[in-house]
């Protein structure tokens, strides 16, 4: 494998933890009917969200396998980058995941299906993918990839959250661009304890606190996360809960060597 893909999949990789870790996001109480309720779901929680009882919400979330389709929008420097999919997971594990991403010359494509990584960069053997098993002994991606399956349930990243988690704020209550109804609240966090939670140095300098505004919709689901730092912003959407998804790993005819 070229140096640049390796690059473009260790970046498909981060973006997947990313990704994943929006999973465990969750609350709210709203007295509007829903057309549907996602899921399943038929409790509603009343009040809003506090610092005292997001964990619990937060650890409710978490609980159960579910589908859903993603755009995250990454803008630094004032240049914006997406990376879309869909995913289904439980709290200790991902099943499916099907993502699209920026690379270095085109789009790359990752997809995670029974604990293999499949990626392709458009550009090198155009349609054809690379494969790593993160339990190969002497693959030099396989340590890596294995701590990130090790630790990109929702489950992990809720008790990150919980760790992390300095207040909470319920701002407003507002549709989305889908007409979902969803509080919007203020979480305000601690990075480093977020970091050392998952098994991370802090860098040095690392800021204090953070705030990222997150939408949750009566079930208790996330619907939107938007974080903004010193020279990025990051925005996230969440739709189509527990909907079919089609995640499928590539054709053996498909694959290559790295």
């Amino acid at each position: 494998m070229t140096t640049p893909a390796r690059r473009r999949l260790a970046a498909a990789g981060l973006a997947g933890v990313a990704l994943l870790g929006s999973l465990s996001l969750a609350a709210c109480g709203d007295d509007e009917p829903a057309a549907k309720a996602p899921c399943g779901l038929k409790d509603t929680r009343k009040g809003h969200l506090t610092a005292k009882n997001a964990a619990a919400a937060l650890a409710k979330a978490a609980e159960g396998r579910k589908t859903l389709t993603f755009r995250q929008e990454m803008t630094i420097n004032g240049k914006t980058a997406a990376i879309e999919g869909s995913v289904d997971a439980s709290p200790d594990k991902i099943y499916g995941l099907s993502q699209t991403m920026p690379g270095d010359d085109g789009t790359v494509k990752l997809i995670l299906k029974d604990d293999r990584v499949y990626v392709s960069a458009e550009g090198e053997q155009d349609g054809k993918f690379y494969v790593v098993d993160p339990d190969q002994k002497g693959d030099p991606l396989a340590a890596p990839l294995k701590a990130w399956f090790d630790q990109s349930g929702a489950a992990a990243t809720a008790n990150a959250w919980t760790v992390g988690l300095l207040a909470v704020n319920y701002v407003k209550t507002e549709t989305l661009d889908d007409g979902t109804r969803a509080e919007l609240y203020e979480f305000q966090i601690d990075p480093r304890i977020v970091a050392r939670a998952s098994g991370i140095t802090p860098p040095p300098g690392l800021e204090q606190s953070s705030t990222s505004y997150v939408w949750v919709d009566r079930y208790d689901l996330i619907r939107k996360v938007e974080t903004t730092g010193k020279d990025e912003r990051t925005v996230e959407t969440f739709t189509d809960y527990c909907e079919p998804v089609d995640i499928k790993a590539p054709d053996a005819s498909d694959l290559i060597q790295r």
